[in-house]
């Protein structure tokens, strides 16, 4: 069975070293509504989903995979409601894989240099590129 939406969140949020608390700022939402994003006790909406793909960087074909076997388990629920689909086991075991970003894995940076990550991948293109423009005056400005 392929993953859910669930388990891919869990599985790319641990990959990428961040804690629900950093992206559930980064969401503007409680704690525990992305605690149940992951746990499944409910979806995300659609809008939700793509920019958490944005801050994770899930591959499109593994989004919509997880889609497509959602599918396949609501007609087998369709066809006999009595059938117990079973899920397999989350796999982390190529959780908090590194990385590599200037030679240190995004998990070893502090906190809050993470949180700003997080953040920037929330912006549009022209976003990224008019932050780096006042970044990089700010630092000619003052250093």
């Amino acid at each position: 069975m392929k993953e859910t939406i669930p388990n891919l969140l869990k599985k790319y949020r641990l990959n990428c070293g961040y804690s629900q608390q950093m992206v559930a700022n980064t969401l503007n939402v409680d704690r525990s509504t992305y605690t149940y994003y992951e746990t499944g006790k409910s979806m995300p909406s659609m809008n939700t989903i793509l920019v958490l793909r944005q801050l994770f960087n899930i591959p499109y074909e593994e989004l919509i995979s997880c889609f497509d076997e959602g599918a396949v388990v609501a007609m087998k629920r369709l066809n006999d409601p009595t059938v117990e689909i079973k899920e397999e086991p989350l796999d982390l075991s190529n959780c908090r894989k590194k990385i590599q970003l200037d030679k240190i894995s995004i998990y070893e940076l502090p906190k809050e240099e993470q949180q700003i990550i997080l953040y920037y991948r929330r912006l549009s293109r022209k976003d990224k590129d008019e932050m780096a423009k006042r970044l990089q005056e700010h630092i000619k400005e003052n250093y």
